[in-house]
């Protein structure tokens, strides 16, 4: 996981502050740990930190995964994305919907780019977590991203606590567009000023 994060380009700091870690390949090692901690299997069964086997004893929800937490505005983490760091055909994995955890309504980095976002009077939006994370660690904190939806009105109104313009930063490849088309379609009925920056020679 640090040789693919150091592959990335990413520095000790910026994977401390947004808290990067990995959860290990071993099957029912979180729910191992949990249970010694006193914490029960129904609590990480309600946090989709575990899952039922279909055949069998629940399992570990994410397993050899790059894990990114998921924090609301006021730092406390909501949910999880994890990136495969195998040969799985679910490149990425996020927490289900719970009473916590809604994809629809978070933005991925928002408790860190919040008041940036209020200083610079704009947010960039991304479309992934390393995306979030390259953008930081290049100088702009006001960088948020979403959780593997398309841009949804809510996150919209979360963003409009804090500023009234968002700079749209999409994969410049077709489906990026597609994505900044549906984004624009989002915002501009709800008062936001729109901008579209494009990265030279299609780069995601």
């Amino acid at each position: 996981a640090r040789d693919y994060l150091t592959s990335r380009g990413f520095s000790e700091e910026i994977i401390e502050r947004f808290g990067v870690g990995l959860a290990p390949g071993q099957r029912g090692q979180l729910l191992d740990q949990a249970k010694r901690a006193g914490l029960s299997a129904e609590l990480l069964s309600a946090a989709d930190l575990s899952r039922d086997g279909q055949h069998g004893p629940s399992y570990d929800t994410f397993r050899e995964r790059l894990m990114f937490p998921i924090r609301d505005a006021t730092a406390r983490v909501v949910g999880f994305g994890g990136r495969t760091m195998v040969d799985d055909r679910a490149k990425y994995l996020n927490t289900r919907q719970n009473e916590l955890f809604d994809k629809g309504r978070g933005l991925y980095g928002i408790d860190l780019a919040r008041e940036s976002i209020k200083q610079q009077e704009r947010a960039v939006l991304v479309e992934g977590y390393t995306d979030c994370l390259a953008a930081h660690q290049a100088g702009f904190p006001e960088t948020v991203a979403t959780l593997g939806t398309a841009l949804t009105a809510e996150q919209v109104d979360l963003l409009r606590r804090y500023c009234d313009q968002i700079v749209l930063l999409f994969d410049s490849d077709s489906a990026g567009e597609a994505a900044a088309d549906r984004a624009i379609h989002v915002a501009l009925p709800r008062g936001v000023t729109v901008r579209l920056a494009r990265i030279p020679e299609g780069k995601d």
